[in-house]
């Protein structure tokens, strides 16, 4: 096994006592001079390794040049900030970078605007691996095997867990049942061949997990768990209890595992490249060679980031996911399966990016990716007022929902979208509850001629289940579909009002009127579908 990473005895010494008789530097290949078409290669700092992207842009974790490096989409190197000695994880969430220093025993957290450090927080020895999710970071500690978690507003430690031995990976999943929504960590445990399952609210360690030899990276990919094993140069899909669904081929020391939305990528830093498995059953679709000894990986949505640790450079694989044709007068699609960061990405040719307001990702519909989740009281996604946004004669509205309470709120009435057209009113809306002064059913609503118009039908939506929503307006007709089928037609004549106001998700401003649970697939047309093609909507998942 060629092991590029582990170029230098010390490096050796600190990560895997087990391989120091490959250390002889003269025995590493050069890194590739040609890159496949799609890919280029940027200088980073030296010995890069943790990549991660913030909603906007990358930053990759430069070991031996204790900095981290800002680049853009385009691969313009926006800015390299000092943090720790030998900084090897990195993460992203809500305008705030956190780094793993690995020999200083601290975390540092930036600004991801300026790179200004915002504080620096010890943990335990050796950390390396960190996570981000909702308000909390987690990191784990590779020479004291454990993990800790961090409030994120201050980095008060909030617990330290033990683990197996030489913990790498980390990450955050989530289960989604009829009346359960519980977040669990994992943690992949280098020299144990196992990983551990924790809850999040309070450490409790749920189980552990065998899996292949020398596990390092670990993804959720909104169902299953992934783990990267180093020595078996495999990757393994793990269900939520643990039960092996698959064990696949990759490549010559297997590092790192992202999910794009629809695979899964694995960095093999022995074979100088990265393999992509098809997340459904495994099937490897393609293998790239990169050189340069991949090490850790990010999606931004629509491109891959490798950091090539013996190349000191960071490789864009461009478009490695492919878009399906939407239709031209599909002018918002959300489907919510970014890797992270406050903006959700409008896959529609308008390009209506959305920004997260306290909304959190979690596991979607099965076989959707992931959704966001709203607490009913201040979450919510805004997109900014555009010319494709004011439908006037015609539109659709659709959505997934999964509500975890109905009534209550602002007197029951429950958003899923809604185009604000004053301080005082709709221009157009959908909602999963009609207001706690009718009878619980969702509804679609258009304003037109000074007068808000409705469509709405019951039953209630059932809670914790996913039921599909969609109002259509044609001009004349505006209906209502719940699952795909027509629930209520109701004659309207006239515009839509149009307006300079933002559009949101899962809440407004006018009347304070939050969604709670889940939202996924949110799609917007300036025509009205029909049936078979709300149908259709319901069985394709946006990327």
């Amino acid at each position: 096994m060629t092991l590029h990473v582990f170029t230098r005895k010390s490096l050796v010494a600190a990560l895997l006592a087990s391989v120091a008789a490959l250390t002889t530097t003269s025995s590493y290949p050069r890194a590739q001079s040609a890159l496949p078409a799609n890919t280029a290669r940027f200088a980073v700092g030296d010995g890069p390794e943790g990549v991660a992207f913030d909603g906007s842009s990358i930053w990759v974790a430069n070991e031996f040049g204790n900095s981290v490096t800002k680049l853009s989409s385009d691969g313009a190197v926006l800015g390299t900030f000092p943090v720790g000695r030998r900084p090897v994880g990195v993460a992203a969430d809500r305008g705030v970078v956190w780094v793993a220093n690995y020999l200083s025993n601290t975390v540092t957290k930036l600004d991801a605007s300026a790179g200004a450090v915002l504080g620096t927080f010890p943990v335990g020895d050796g950390p390396g691996g960190i996570a981000c999710h909702d308000n909390s970071i987690w990191v784990t500690n590779r020479n004291s095997n454990t993990v800790m978690r961090l409030q994120a507003s201050d980095g008060a430690v909030l617990g330290t867990y033990r683990v197996g031995r030489r913990p790498m990976g980390v990450a955050v999943s989530q289960t989604v049942g009829a009346t359960d929504s519980t977040h669990y960590v994992w943690v992949a445990n280098n020299q144990s061949n196992t990983v551990t399952k924790l809850r999040e609210s309070d450490g409790l360690v749920v189980a552990t997990y065998k899996v292949g030899d020398g596990p390092f990276g670990v993804a959720f990919d909104g169902t299953s768990v992934w783990v990267a094993n180093f020595f078996s140069q495999t990757v393994m899909k793990l269900g939520s209890d643990g039960t092996v669904l698959g064990t696949f081929l990759t490549g010559d020391g297997a590092t790192d595992v992202v999910f794009d939305g629809s695979n899964i990528w694995v960095a093999n830093n022995g074979g100088n490249s990265v393999t992509k498995l098809r997340a459904a059953d495994g099937a490897v679709l393609q293998n790239i060679d990169l050189g340069g000894g991949p090490f850790g990986m990010a999606f931004d949505g629509s491109s891959l980031w490798v950091s090539n640790f013996s190349s000191d450079a960071v490789s864009k694989v461009a478009n490695v996911k492919v878009a399906p044709r939407l239709p031209a007068d599909l002018v918002l699609a959300l489907g919510f399966n970014e890797p992270g960061g406050p903006s959700v990405f409008d896959a529609s040719a308008a390009g209506n990016t959305g920004t997260i307001t306290g909304a959190t990702r979690s596991a979607g519909k099965d076989g959707f990716g992931t959704a966001l989740s709203f607490n009913g009281v201040t979450d919510w996604v805004s997109v900014a007022p555009a010319a494709s946004l004011d439908l006037v004669d015609a539109m659709t509205l659709e959505a997934w929902v999964n509500p975890s309470a109905l009534t209550g709120g602002a007197a029951g009435w429950r958003t899923v979208i809604l185009k604000e057209q004053t301080s005082a009113d709709l221009a157009y809306s959908l909602y999963a509850n009609d207001g706690d002064v009718n009878p619980s059913r969702p509804a679609g609503y258009v304003r037109v001629g000074f007068i808000d118009r409705a469509a709405a039908a019951g039953p209630g939506l059932p809670l914790n289940t996913w039921s599909h929503l969609a109002a259509t307006y044609d001009g004349t007709t505006l209906r209502l579909f719940v699952n795909g089928v027509l629930k209520n037609s109701v004659a309207v004549t006239g515009p839509i009002a149009t307006s300079s106001n933002p559009l949101r998700i899962g809440g407004n401003s006018v009347w304070g009127e939050y969604f709670k649970g889940l939202i996924d697939e949110v799609r917007i047309y300036r025509r009205p579908l029909t049936e078979m093609e709300v149908r259709a909507d319901m069985a394709t998942p946006l990327p």
